[in-house]
Formats: structure tokens, C-alpha cells, sequence
């Protein structure tokens, strides 16, 4: 992925890639943390449930929790994003299901009162048993202006 600005993104990006060993979805146990420590605060992992109609935080890194101010780990994504976020935020969670592509976005934290907090988000495919995505793999990379701080 060309487009990807963040080092940081570009990092997993390439650790991802790295790792799929010829595969268009890197398998699950494949994926060791260990791996990528610098890389961990600005991960979320997320389950596929109910056939992709939804999904868990599996884990919620702790450069996502302070700029969202909670930590939503173990909440399913229909139910923290009631009042949070924009259905488009899904959507790139669906996107990848259906094409089983990574995705690259830019957002911003205006849901959270946030709105000076842009970031980078870039989705991965992961399969536990097979090539059937059932784990997203998220990376954050947060942009503050100099003159704010959450």
C-alpha cells in the first residue's frame, strides 16, 4: 500500500505482509505481538461475529484509549458506536469482509468532542483456520495539532 503517510502504519503494514507467507489473509497464529512491541498501544483487534453483522474489541491499545478517552475492549462495535460514530465506521469494517483487502482511511475523533484529533486507520485481514476473514487487525495512527492536548 503506497498511500499509507504514517511510519508507524507502513511498519505493520510491511510486518503483515511479511507474515501472510504467500496468503491474502495473514493467519491468525501467525501473528505474534512479541513481534511488534512499539507497534502495540495503537492496535485494535476485532472479532468477526455473526457472520460479519457485527464485531468485538478484542483488545483496544492504550494510544486508542487515551485518545478516546475509554477503553472499550470486550464491547461489540453496534453497541459502542450508538451515539459515537458515523455507520461509515462500520463499513470499513465491511468493506474488508466483502473484498478481503486491507483498507486505508483518514477520520477524524469528532463523535468523542475530539474533532482536532485526526488519524490514519489501516484495516488488516486475519483467519484463524482458513482463508475466511474472522479477526480484523487495526493500526491508529493519531495527528494532534501542537496547540491541543485531549
Amino acid at each position: 500500500m503506497k498511500d499509507i503517510k504514517s511510519e508507524y502504519l507502513r511498519d505493520l503494514y510491511q510486518y503483515w505482509h511479511g507474515n501472510c507467507a504467500g496468503k491474502a489473509v495473514l493467519p491468525r497464529d501467525r501473528f505474534d505481538p512479541v513481534d511488534i512491541p512499539r507497534l502495540l498501544s495503537r492496535l485494535i483487534l476485532l472479532d468477526v461475529i455473526d457472520q460479519g453483522q457485527d464485531f468485538r474489541y478484542r483488545v483496544v491499545g492504550t494510544d486508542v484509549v487515551g485518545a478516546i478517552g475509554r477503553d472499550f475492549t470486550g464491547e461489540r462495535l453496534t453497541d459502542y458506536h450508538k451515539g459515537h460514530e458515523d455507520i461509515s465506521v462500520i463499513n470499513g469494517y465491511k468493506i474488508l469482509l466483502e473484498t478481503g483487502e486491507p483498507q486505508l482511511e483518514t477520520r477524524s475523533l469528532t463523535s468523542v468532542g475530539r474533532d482536532y484529533v485526526t488519524y490514519e486507520r489501516l484495516l488488516l485481514p486475519m483467519a484463524r483456520n482458513s482463508q475466511k476473514v474472522d479477526t480484523i487487525l487495526a493500526g491508529l495512527e493519531f495527528h494532534l495539532p501542537r496547540d491541543r492536548t485531549p
